[in-house]
């Protein structure tokens, strides 16, 4: 075969790969492009089809997950009864949720929209929580009234330790203090002293304060004779004392009388 002949057939060869060639590399690159997860460099700013939903619902791009629900919530609301506008309102909302749902794939959200759901984490569970049968009567306290309670009937017992004297002021002081602060407690407040003074009580609360009260002060007295005999170094008297207001600090910080 002669040199005219492959040279001819190298040529023809030649011109399909040529044309093939950049068809192939424009379509690799419109497919990194193009798809939702791709690792290509195209804007990871929302298209104009999801910041006319954003429009929609009256938000800015940066809006977070609770401030796109209220303003769902707030214009449907206003739309009631208008089924295709309810319909657009809903279809907006959920392409913004998948539009922000892409980004959180792509690692390409935004601090602004932290509060994603993708990103929420679970509220921490409480230590202690209260059995469903004493939901009525019980309520845990406040860290603020927790602290103060423990305050107060710290001072109290520190009474009866001071001298064994004064036990049974400590055990009287304990029970009176306790009882005012369980009865008070969900009483709503005021700013004027004359109209807490001419509150009238009511019966149930009262009743069930005093017995609950003295319940406790029961409980406490039965526990220092149980640890009489292991503690040495502190009269029974001093050891009454700190037990019953460690018993009024419990019921006055967990218990409740008032309805809600």
């Amino acid at each position: 075969m002669s040199l005219s002949v492959l040279l001819i057939a190298f040529g023809a060869l030649r011109a399909p790969l040529r044309g093939v060639a950049p068809m192939t590399r424009g379509y690799a690159a419109h497919m990194a492009v193009s798809l939702p997860f791709g690792g290509g460099q195209g804007s990871t700013g929302p298209s104009e089809e999801v910041q006319a939903k954003y429009r929609l619902l009256g938000l800015a791009e940066d809006a977070n997950y609770d401030e796109i629900n209220r303003a769902y919530d707030d214009l449907a609301s206003k739309y009631k009864g208008d089924t295709k506008m309810t319909i657009k309102l809903q279809v907006a909302k959920d392409g913004i949720f998948d539009h922000l749902l892409r980004q959180r794939m792509r690692g390409a959200l935004k601090g602004a929209v932290a509060e994603s759901p993708f990103d929420r984490k679970e509220a921490p569970k409480p230590l202690i929580t209260i059995p469903v049968f004493l939901a009525d009567v019980m309520e845990l306290p406040t860290r603020a009234y927790l602290l103060k309670n423990a305050g107060v009937f710290g001072a109290i017992a520190f009474l009866g330790v001071l001298s064994k004297a004064w036990a049974t002021t400590s055990v009287s002081i304990g029970f009176a203090t306790g009882l005012f602060l369980l009865y008070n407690r969900g009483v709503a407040e005021t700013s004027n002293d004359m109209d807490a003074d001419m509150r009238p009580p009511k019966v149930k609360p009262l009743a069930l304060a005093a017995g609950i009260t003295l319940l406790a002060g029961a409980v406490g007295a039965t526990i220092s004779q149980l640890l009489y005999g292991a503690i040495k170094f502190m009269a029974q008297e001093s050891l009454i004392a700190v037990c019953t207001s460690f018993a009024f600090f419990m019921s006055a910080t967990l218990f409740k009388v008032q309805e809600a």
